[in-house]
């Protein structure tokens, strides 16, 4: 998003959104939250798998329904729109690597070692999991916020660490 002159500042940080949909009520957190000058929208990037049939066409326009009340626009994205846009960085598919390819123990090992041993760099913790996550899977978890990192100075080895939001992953 920092690639688009329109945008104005983004969050990977998100607070649940209540959706009232007629199969079942349920708590929607957008992978985004993008402020630009003349609106601020939920963005969220669509399951690989997901299909559009109707039923995915009523629950998103659920989803649209509850942002606007929050006073939001809602924008939804598949695969193809985020990893075949030009004006995004040759990375991109790191940040469509999504949480459902990671080992449902991924989030909780990173817990552990963060509780642990505090790493104090993005390298440090990848060393202390001793393969649990590949380096992909790690940046992963920054770029979703899972792992928080101080990416100013460039992300890598040396990258510090500054928080973790591992608790309440959701599936």
């Amino acid at each position: 998003m920092d690639a688009r002159h329109e945008v104005l500042g983004w969050t990977s940080t998100a607070e649940a959104i209540e959706v009232h949909w007629e199969c079942k009520d349920f708590k929607f957190v957008p992978d985004f939250i993008v402020h630009e000058e003349t609106r601020s929208y939920a963005l969220t990037i669509l399951h690989p798998l997901a299909k559009p049939d109707a039923r995915r066409k009523k629950r998103l326009a659920a989803m649209r329904a509850a942002c606007e009340r929050q006073g939001l626009g809602f924008v939804h994205l598949n695969r193809d729109e985020v990893t075949e846009d030009v004006a995004l960085p040759g990375a991109k598919d790191l940040f469509y690597y999504r949480y459902w390819q990671w080992p449902d123990s991924l989030p909780f090992s990173v817990s552990t070692v963060a509780e642990r041993h505090a790493p104090a760099t993005l390298g440090e913790l990848h060393r202390l999991l001793d393969g649990l996550a590949t380096w992909h899977q790690l940046l992963s978890m920054v770029a979703n916020g899972f792992v928080v990192a101080d990416i100013s100075a460039g992300l890598g080895p040396d990258t510090p660490v500054l928080a973790w939001r591992t608790k309440g992953w959701r599936t």
